[in-house]
């Protein structure tokens, strides 16, 4: 058997060429010979004559390309599945950009591709588009989205929905993590210690990609690969931690009071006078009561801390009927709530089976979707003095 130098013996199933298994997945995927043989064709050299492994422990067919991480914290050199692709995956990337790139942008995305240093980055950007229907119409490498010559990895169209993306992949905490076993720390049981994520840094490197635009006009996003799972509370809490103070001066306070009453913030917050609020937190000189970090917790994560007079109560009635809202009123016979969409319901008590307070605000998460979004809406909310 061939020996394959960089990775160990005990993963390694069977060998075979990689024009061979590009064969094999074309049957069953019900492809013709001589359409997977231009697909072949495709391959940059340096990866078509590789000898391609079975990995024993997935039982996935993959291929050694890509340089291993060097110069870890604690010294040291790490092989892995960071060099060891999946054939199928490589099939499926090498397919989809030959039907949706043009000539010129499929030459230099193949020679891109043939670069160890920047080979896995060029899988990961594929990722978004590979399993779209084929209306969908795609454009890649962008400008006109952001600062300058500065492009986007995509643009996508499909039935009214503009879509511009960019594609990042994140490797950083999996070599801390590497760094940190190598120094000799571990968890109950000499296990790898648990790791230790930095998700701003997931948004590094998007900064100017993006103008400020209406959502209802492009949605703008960043899909983000990452070499160890994240949470989605600390993304957050990543997100809340910009310098929302320096964004907030530069937001449109015209485009934040418009933000305020499309998402139906004004249905329960009452922020002037003369409105009559639903029974949510009051936001009466909320420019003054509440500093930036505090209002952006409050609307990224509205969950994190909530007082137990805006709790979520759940009502159950005796005759199965279930719905949850604010209490904003409650006399001895009867509650009233505030339901979503701002409907106001009134409740006899003794109608109802189950009546539960729950630990979460009755504000949705998401009301805010982007970083242009927030922006907006905290030049207006710290304009409320």
């Amino acid at each position: 058997m061939t020996e394959l130098p960089r990775v160990p013996p005990y993963l390694v199933g069977g060998l075979a060429a990689l024009p061979e298994l590009f064969l094999a997945s074309a049957r069953w995927r019900g492809k013709d010979r001589s359409d997977v043989e231009q697909l072949i064709a495709l391959v940059p050299e340096p990866l078509r004559t590789l000898p391609c492994f079975l990995d024993r422990l997935g039982s996935i067919w993959r291929y050694d390309y890509g340089n291993p991480f060097v110069d870890l914290p604690g010294g040291g050199t790490v092989f892995g599945t960071h060099m060891y692709h999946e054939v199928d995956r490589l099939f499926d990337v090498l397919d989809c950009a030959r039907r949706r790139l043009s000539p010129p942008q499929l030459a230099n995305y193949l020679q891109r591709m043939a670069d160890p240093n920047k080979h896995e980055d060029m899988i990961v950007e594929f990722m978004p588009i590979l399993r779209l229907e084929a209306s969908v119409f795609v454009d890649y490498e962008v400008s006109g989205y952001g600062e300058g010559n500065k492009t986007v990895d995509w643009v996508l169209r499909a039935g009214g929905t503009h879509l511009a993306l960019d594609v990042k992949n994140r490797t950083k905490d999996l070599l801390e993590s590497f760094g940190r076993l190598q120094a000799g720390e571990r968890s109950t049981g000499n296990r790898a210690p648990a790791p230790v994520h930095d998700p701003s840094i997931l948004f590094k490197g998007v900064e100017g990609k993006f103008n400020e635009r209406c959502p209802d006009d492009v949605i703008q996003a960043v899909w983000i690969s990452t070499a160890l799972k994240q949470e989605v509370s600390e993304l957050a809490e990543a997100f809340a931690k910009l310098d929302w103070a320096t964004e907030a001066a530069r937001g449109d306070t015209s485009k934040g009071q418009e933000l305020f009453a499309a998402r139906g913030c004004a249905i329960c917050h009452q922020i002037k006078p003369a409105d009559k609020g639903g029974g949510g937190p009051s936001l009466l000189g909320v420019g003054t009561r509440f500093n930036v970090a505090y209002l952006v917790e409050s609307v990224m994560t509205p969950n994190k801390t909530v007082a137990p007079m805006f709790r979520w109560t759940l009502v159950r009635l005796k005759d199965d009927e279930e719905f949850a809202g604010l209490v904003t009123g409650e006399t001895a016979d009867e509650i009233d709530l505030l339901l979503p969409a701002g409907i106001h319901r009134t409740v006899t008590k003794n109608k109802i089976a189950e009546r539960q307070i729950q630990d979460r605000s009755p504000m949705p998460e998401g009301l805010i979707q982007t970083p242009a979004e927030l922006r907006d809406l905290l030049a207006f909310l710290l304009a409320q003095k």
